[in-house]
């Protein structure tokens, strides 16, 4: 046989071969009715003779939804398919819920070509508040908390995906994301650290404090705009780099605010005799000029290198 009879018989071979892994793979991927075939899982943990204290989740390719329920158990929801499953565990008062992909890459591959998206959503439901911690690792995925509670902190760390909490206490919230934004709506924590290197910064409604805390909200962003309302804290500490930093009704005593190429606009509540007034700007312009004020009771510090300066009071 010819060198090149070999060599279309091989290829021939190796096209039905692919043929029949394909026609494998669409077959265990779809059900009966020709969808993708996910089977739901639902974990009930009310069987525990000590209750749930702490929440730790690391997940590489999940949304992770935190979400109240008014029912009596703490539960988990999420999809079973043949790319990934969920391990979950529970020891000493933490529920740990861990990401096991599948091996076959190219199962994985042809499910996520069929899929909606849905089959990586994990919901988690409490009925109440956690004495303990939430800690939560993300790879690729979102991350929501919604209506959620603990006497602990509430850590969360991304790579790729967006944050949003809402309605939530905690006695301690940080969040570091490096590729995403994050949205935060009506939240009470003894302190917030929020972190963002490439995305918005959305905050509307958090009250930060109570108890013997510092009552510190520091916000961290390096490409991206952050916007600010409604705000209660002790002190506010922006650090930016690129962008527009946009706050108002903010109730806080001491303000930092420093961003390199940009525009700060601060609107405050109280009358600018009630601020000692520090402000910068190396290339660019600002409305208000420097007017220290030893005596007052709040002081604000703005510092831009290259944009400009917009402060206004009541």
């Amino acid at each position: 046989m010819s060198k090149t009879k070999k060599f279309a018989s091989l290829a021939a071979a190796l096209i039905i071969l692919g043929a029949v892994i394909t026609g494998v793979c669409f077959s265990i991927l779809r059900s009966r009715s020709g969808v993708i075939a996910l089977n739901l899982k639902e974990m009930r943990f009310d069987e525990f003779g000590s209750p749930i204290k702490s929440l730790d989740i690391d997940v590489k390719d999940k949304n992770i939804k935190l979400l109240h329920t008014e029912d009596d158990v703490f539960s988990v929801e999420y999809f079973d398919y043949y790319g990934s499953s969920l391990s979950v565990g529970f020891s000493d008062g933490k529920l740990s819920i861990r990401e096991v992909k599948n091996e076959w890459l190219i199962v994985d591959g042809l499910f996520r070509l069929l899929s909606n998206g849905e089959e990586r959503d994990v919901y988690v439901y409490l009925p109440e508040r956690l004495t303990g911690n939430f800690n939560i690792r993300i790879t690729n995925g979102d991350l929501t908390a919604r209506g959620v509670n603990a006497d602990g902190g509430f850590t969360a760390s991304l790579t790729n995906g967006n944050v949003h909490i809402a309605d939530a206490a905690f006695g301690n919230t940080e969040i570091d994301n490096v590729n995403g934004n994050i949205k935060i709506r009506n939240l009470n924590t003894g302190g917030l650290a929020a972190k963002s290197a490439n995305g918005n910064l959305d905050i509307d409604g958090a009250v930060i404090g109570g108890g013997d805390g510092e009552r510190k909200a520091d916000i961290n962003n390096t490409n991206g705009n952050i916007s600010i309302k409604n705000l209660a804290a002790g002190s506010l500490k922006i650090r930016s780099v690129n962008g527009l930093i946009d706050a108002s009704a903010i109730d806080v005593t001491h303000t930092d605010v420093s961003l390199a190429n940009g525009t700060v606009k601060i609107t405050f509540p109280d009358a600018k005799s009630n601020y000692s007034v520090s402000t910068s700007v190396n290339a660019g312009s600002s409305n208000v000029p420097t007017a220290p004020n030893p005596g007052a009771e709040k002081s604000v510090s703005v510092g831009v290198k290259a944009g400009s300066i917009k402060l206004y009071f009541n």
